[in-house]
């Protein structure tokens, strides 16, 4: 926290009868806890992933708990003394002085939701799609809304008035790397554009506001990847001139856990939720100047590349499969409509079914099973047999047998078209590493013994669009993702040996 920074809330993690927040792992190493924050005035909201609840502070004072209900809560908004739940089945609850209610939004076809606000009486919900993203603008009503049919704009919300998108661009890893932000007026239409320049990869960029004088204030994030092909990210906020100059820049603290919009804009001033070790505040965060500048150095500078061997293992022809296969592989699954009948969720030992399975019915998606890495065609199969509906049990041994789904691992390797069941530690014998800043779509970031994601693209602002099998979020499913690209600053980024490229590529 930097010395001109004005504490909100200040919450001991593990402390002598602290019962309000605490960290715990789950078994893909996904880190449970402060999920998400709103501030409405003088007061704040904490999204608590742990027990799925939302803390709510006043003039650093706990005053109650909000329970989300029987679905998960994802985002939190707050507006007029209002809270807003933004729940994983994508679902809204608002909670008031003397009122709780609740919305459905149908046709979200898509996880990958970076931003939730409230904005007088209207909320906004921020789709990334690694081009601009698109803001869908709406009312809370208790009928619940098809979002297809509510106010969309190409980009992401700033404020009532401003949209905004990021734009990475050139990469040289001698030269460093480049990209925009353009800045729209959304009454008048009126754009501009601020240029970045960065001495290393430029991994995203968020818009936080103008200075009144043309500049803006951008966090930027950058990054390297070291000799063991982990990705060392830092993010600062800059003001940074019509020209691409940083006038002023702050260096941001390095997380415990990281989140999606770590930092917000509210009211045109920046706050921010650091989720430290020890302990988790909410801070209002000073605008760079000339101290913070001084005191700002890079890491990044020292970081050591890695060697980059050359490929040893041998293109299979026989398994050639494009990028635009592999992504296809992945949004089939992500659609995948199955039936569950009453046969399905009879109990068997070592099983425990996706919570999202609330009883016989129909559904989207394939669901997460530990140890599969079921086809189509066996899914069904399986389920016309009588076998159960995925497992989200604790990692045994093996598959449970009669048990149908996808794991992590099972996913990123039917998506490459593989049909032997890879772990995640030994799908490294069919792929290679690669340096963070020339991952593209249908590759991978691979953490062993834990998980691995199939990278889409990056949002722009900081954060990987991902395909994956997961119990993140409490999705239990295949799951079209959007996480920090500094939670899986770890996971080494893998390319499949017998991929082509072709025109679906990223940066």
């Amino acid at each position: 926290m930097n010395s001109n920074d004005k504490l909100l809330v200040s919450v001991d993690i593990g402390g002598r009868g602290n019962s309000l927040l605490s960290y715990f792992s789950d078994f893909k190493a996904n880190i449970l806890g402060p999920e998400d924050f709103a501030v409405d005035g003088d007061t704040v909201y904490i999204l608590n992933s742990i027990d799925n609840t939302v803390l709510e502070f006043k003039n650093d004072k706990f005053i109650c708990s909000h329970n989300a209900g029987l679905t998960f809560g994802i985002k939190v908004a707050a507006a007029n003394g209002v809270l807003y739940i933004l729940r994983n089945d994508f679902s809204i609850m608002r909670i008031g002085a003397d009122v709780t209610e609740t919305m459905a939004l149908y046709n979200v076809m898509t996880e990958a939701i970076v931003d939730f606000m409230a904005l007088g009486d209207k909320l906004y919900i921020v789709i990334a799609d690694g081009m601009a993203g698109i803001t869908y603008e709406f009312g809370f009503d208790t009928k619940g809304l098809d979002i297809s049919k509510a106010k969309s704009y190409h980009g992401r919300i700033f404020d009532e008035n401003t949209l905004y998108e990021t734009r990475l661009l050139a990469y040289d890893a001698k030269t460093g790397g480049s990209g925009k932000v353009i800045i729209t007026d959304i009454s008048g239409g009126n754009t501009h554009e601020i240029p970045i320049h960065t001495n290393h990869f430029l991994s995203g960029a968020q818009y936080f506001g103008s200075d009144g004088e043309g500049g803006a204030y951008i966090k930027i994030y950058e990054s390297e990847t070291n000799e063991m092909y982990q990705t060392i990210l830092e993010s600062r906020i800059s003001l940074v001139d019509t020209q691409g100059h940083e006038k002023y820049m702050r260096e941001l603290p390095e997380q415990y856990k990281n989140i999606t919009n770590q930092d917000k804009s509210i009211g045109g001033l920046i706050y921010s939720l650091n989720a430290f070790k020890n302990g988790v505040e909410v801070v209002m965060t000073a605008k760079p100047d000339e101290s913070s500048t001084r005191e700002y150095t890079s890491c990044l500078d020292d970081v050591v590349p890695p060697s980059m061997p050359a490929e040893t293992m041998t293109f299979d022809p026989t398994k050639s499969i494009t990028r635009d296969e592999i992504i296809k592989n992945a949004f089939d699954y992500h659609s995948f409509k199955w039936s569950c009948t009453e046969a399905n969720l009879l109990p068997l030992p070592g099983w425990e079914a996706p919570r999202f399975v609330m009883g016989p019915g129909d559904y989207t998606s394939m669901p997460y099973c530990w140890g599969g890495n079921s086809t189509m065609e066996e899914y069904y199969a399986g389920m016309a047999a009588g076998g159960r509906v995925g497992n989200i049990n604790s990692p045994g041994p093996a598959l449970v047998p009669n048990t149908f789904g996808h794991d992590c691992s099972g996913f990123v390797g039917l998506c490459w078209g593989e049909t032997q069941k890879y772990s995640t530690n030994t799908i490294q014998s069919i792929s290679f590493p690669i340096s963070s800043s020339d991952l593209k779509t249908g590759d991978a970031l691979d953490s062993p013994f834990y998980h691995i994601v199939l990278f889409e693209s990056r949002d722009g602002w900081g954060n990987y669009i991902l395909f994956e099998s997961t119990v993140f979020s409490r999705f239990d499913s295949v799951s079209h993702t959007i996480r920090p690209i500094s939670s899986l600053k770890n996971f080494i980024p893998l390319r499949y040996i017998n991929v082509e490229d072709n025109k679906m590529q990223s940066l």
